[in-house]
């Protein structure tokens, strides 16, 4: 299933339904309430811009072992310094490595 928009616009905490594969563009785009997002363990796929100028967002949960596939401005606009991303400890190195995921400066593990 791939997801087109944020059901909950105005929320500050999503989680992704495990049914979801691939975020469509644009899907959260300038939600400006978001504060932390959780991505199922199904997540492959995260599409452009797609929570882009989300400024307050300061906590990202990835649950997949295999880091999902991220363009490039999927969080443009998000700080990278402030956000931090947990991932699974198996999958730290990965994260960290990862051309994108990578460029978070908190990586932690789970």
């Amino acid at each position: 299933m791939v997801l087109v928009a944020y059901p909950n616009a105005k929320g500050s905490d999503y989680e992704i339904p495990v049914s979801v594969e691939k975020i469509g563009s644009c899907s959260f785009y300038d939600c400006v309430n978001l504060k932390s997002i959780q991505l199922s363990s199904q997540l492959k796929v995260i599409e452009r811009a797609t929570f882009s100028n989300c400024k307050d967002l300061g906590t990202i949960r990835i649950s997949a072992d295999i880091p999902p596939t991220v363009h490039e401005s999927s969080f443009a606009m998000v700080s990278k310094q402030k956000c931090v991303l947990y991932v699974p400890n198996n999958s730290l190195k990965a994260h960290k490595g990862h051309p994108v995921w990578g460029k978070f400066s908190n990586i932690v593990g789970f």
